[in-house]
């Protein structure tokens, strides 16, 4: 059986199922493993894959290794011309991002991490914008 989820309210009947197959689909062969958001910004071709973690939750090993192989299956992929519904086009994939917030959002938490950098509001939000992350000059960065 897969290790129970730490917080069964935030999973789905689905989830919970998964988690409670029998072998060979436990977690002696199995890591089950959840992607929270793409973000795919279909006008200017490109995606980023987001983990997000709640409370100052931090990423547990087997998650990162699990988004770690997804993490580099897009890269070797990206920049490739696919089929899209908007026709074959190039898709840019510009990297994962773990986005930890103090409380729940940017605006009810004292602090914001992004890949374990601290940023602001402003910073993530030019994250959602551009598909890049720059940390801001007030935590140390010295600009672009």
């Amino acid at each position: 059986m897969t290790r129970p989820a730490n917080d069964p309210d935030r999973f789905t009947p689905f989830s919970h199922w998964l988690r409670a197959l029998p072998a060979p689909l436990d977690s002696a062969s199995v890591s089950n493993q959840n992607l929270d958001y793409i973000w795919h910004n279909y006008r200017a071709s490109w995606f980023i894959t987001i983990e997000e973690k709640r409370y100052g939750a931090s990423v547990s090993a087997a998650q990162s290794d699990t988004h770690n192989i997804v993490r580099q299956l897009c890269e070797y992929g990206s920049g490739q011309e696919i089929e899209t519904m908007r026709g074959k086009r190039k898709v840019e994939y510009r990297g994962h991002y773990v986005v930890r917030f103090e409380q729940t959002t940017p605006d009810d938490s004292r602090w914001i991490m992004v890949n374990d950098e601290f940023a602001d509001k402003e910073s993530l939000l030019d994250l959602l914008r551009t598909g890049t992350h720059v940390q801001p000059a007030r935590f140390g960065h010295k600009g672009r």
